[in-house]
């Protein structure tokens, strides 16, 4: 879902559990295909200025899972990206319950 969505003070990382879904499919992604992150972790970004963040934050993303690493958290080096690796469906989710 987008950031402006959310109603009130519900945001993506309040979401948990199970939840049903009301949507739409926008994308299907292959296994040999990926979708990068930014439309959605840089909303409202230029289209310019998010491809130059999102190679950072790869970057910052690495370096963040080697730390936590050394503080004895299980992180998989290949678990932290910030794209979506196929096989996947992109849906644009209009409720969820």
């Amino acid at each position: 879902m987008r950031p402006d969505f959310f109603i009130d003070e519900a945001s993506a990382d309040r979401l948990e559990g199970d939840l049903r879904v009301l949507g739409s499919v926008s994308r299907l992604i292959s296994s040999v295909q990926y979708r990068v992150t930014d439309e959605w972790l840089l909303h409202g970004w230029e289209f310019m200025m998010r491809r130059i963040m999102m190679a950072q934050i790869q970057d910052d993303l690495e370096e963040v899972t080697r730390q936590l690493q050394r503080l004895g958290l299980d992180v998989p080096d290949d678990d932290v990206h910030a794209y979506i690796s196929g096989p996947a469906i992109v849906i644009d989710a209009i409720a969820l319950y």
